[in-house]
């Protein structure tokens, strides 16, 4: 995913540019579902990815730490005062700059993939109940970023459409509970990918986030079958959907204007500083009023905060749908987000390295 965007930046910005534009548009599919390649990853392929966010948290609620109801309590509050604090630190920034501001969904999202890939490289002596942490506050946060462009930005679902969604949701749950062997084990797998897949069309057409009912759909899965589904379907997210969204996210020409100057810049680049802020005083006041994870010491915490400025899948879609038609705020914001991100991981992975430097005394 890093390789892709780091392509679609350089290809973007080479004289060899319009291929990259041509790749985007080229349309395929059938009837009225008829999309460019970039419209299919981001109406299907990202859904698809947040259909695997929903299998992990199935399994956490069915059998890990978040099985009861008050451990939410923690990784709740962490992603909503971690969406609070960067969201009013960016409305600060661009008071008064016009269109700009409609932009504060921008930073209040954590991306769950790279954010996750730290920790798993370099908080190898980080508790297990951190990584449990991270990707709860990080889905949790990510949903309200998709909720929030779902209602300012996309207008109201269509009402015979959002049904359909519904529909299609019940009836994947359904076939999915039914206990059947040989060929009609095959044929009902069948039948629950492409109800999940008209789950999706009914989403996108309704006007709604497809990427929600993406994350319902795993939830939705029994908690016994979600490793089997994950182990199927991973390959595919993580080796076609997420490097051809990082190409096309990231593909944007950065020569064509100063993204310095930008108001909208500086205000997403105050994200490292108030996700960090946000997570850890949010993180901080759960413990406290539930009691849950104890286990999550308070250094642990801060060093696990320091990550939840990495924003990317959902920080870029939420800028393309946002300015889609301001070019110039779209490539600020764009860059903004990829040295934060860079910022965040950076800084996430000398914290994370530190808890488990030996010391002096130790070596000795």
């Amino acid at each position: 995913m890093l390789l892709a965007a780091i392509a679609g930046l350089v290809w973007a910005n080479s004289p060899l540019w319009f291929g990259l534009e041509a790749f985007k548009s080229m349309t395929f599919g059938f009837a009225d579902a008829t999309y460019t390649l970039e419209g299919w990853v981001y109406n299907f392929g990202i859904p698809a990815f947040f259909f695997l966010v929903g299998l992990e948290l199935k399994r956490e609620f069915t059998f890990g730490a978040l099985k009861r109801p008050t451990a939410l309590l923690v990784p709740g509050f962490a992603a909503v005062c971690g969406v609070v604090l960067p969201a009013a630190a960016f409305l600060f920034v661009t008071a008064g700059a016009g269109t700009a501001s409609s932009g504060w969904p921008i930073p209040t999202a954590t991306d769950v993939t790279f954010s996750l890939a730290i920790l798993m490289l370099f908080g190898k002596s980080i508790p297990s109940i951190a990584r449990t942490f991270l990707l709860s506050f990080a889905v949790i946060d990510d949903l309200i970023a998709i909720g929030i462009i779902t209602v300012l930005f996309l207008g109201s679902p269509n009402p015979a459409n959002l049904a359909g969604v519904i529909a299609y949701a019940t009836a994947f749950a359904f076939v999915l509970k039914l206990r059947m062997h040989g060929w009609l084990l095959l044929a009902i797998r069948a039948s629950a990918v492409i109800l999940a897949i008209l789950a999706l069309y009914n989403a996108v057409t309704s006007g709604m986030q497809a990427s929600v009912i993406g994350v319902v759909l795993g939830l939705l899965v029994p908690a016994t079958q979600t490793q089997k589904v994950q182990e199927t379907l991973h390959p595919w997210v993580a080796g076609l959907v997420l490097p051809l969204f990082a190409l096309f996210a990231v593909g944007v020409n950065l020569g064509v204007m100063n993204v310095f100057t930008q108001t909208i810049f500086w205000a997403v680049m105050t994200r490292p500083l108030a996700k960090f802020a946000g997570v850890f005083l949010g993180g901080l006041l759960g413990q406290r009023i539930s009691g849950e994870f104890k286990e999550l010491g308070l250094s642990t915490l801060a060093r696990v905060s320091v990550l939840a400025g990495i924003g990317f899948t959902i920080s870029l879609l939420v800028a393309k749908l946002t300015f889609s038609l301001e070019p110039n705020l779209l490539i600020s914001a764009v860059a903004a987000t990829l040295l934060a991100t860079l910022v965040s991981a950076t800084a996430g992975a000398l914290a994370l390295v530190r808890a488990h430097r030996p010391k002096a005394t130790d070596r000795a």
